[in-house]
């Protein structure tokens, strides 16, 4: 079984074209679990979808290693998914550990104006995301 470390940033193999200006700028962020044999199955497959994005930021974080990062977030199961975007939590909840599931809701979430969230939480939890990405 594959292992991931926590707070690990997924990155593309080969960066966006200089001429590529994506749209929009999306990090999204999955709480696994390293005991987790679904997180542990499911994340190296994450590379694929950096790979096909990459103007999307991908980090894996812990539920254990990261607590101080996620505070008292509510993860119901694994893998829970924050979509973020600079207006705000666009996507909070769990998913389906399968490539095309996640790349279909990435899809949707480029393609259109979505709104974000109105969660506090979820809110909240984004901005410690990216003051830790600042600071590291």
């Amino acid at each position: 079984m594959q292992h991931f470390e926590p707070r690990t940033p997924i990155t593309a193999k080969a960066p966006a074209p200089a001429s590529l200006e994506p749209p929009r700028r999306i990090e999204v962020a999955f709480i696994c679990a390293t005991w987790c044999a679904t997180c542990r199955e499911f994340l190296p497959q994450v590379q694929r979808l950096a790979d096909a994005n990459p103007h999307v930021g991908f980090l894996a974080l812990d539920v254990e290693a990261d607590a101080d990062l996620l505070g008292d977030v509510d993860v119901d199961d694994f893998p829970t998914l924050v979509v973020a975007h600079p207006r705000g939590v666009l996507y909070y909840g769990t998913t389906l550990p399968q490539v095309p599931v996640v790349q279909r809701l990435l899809d949707d979430l480029l393609g259109r104006d979505a709104a974000p969230l109105d969660s506090a939480e979820a809110q909240a939890l984004a901005q410690r995301i990216r003051a830790a990405d600042n600071d590291g």
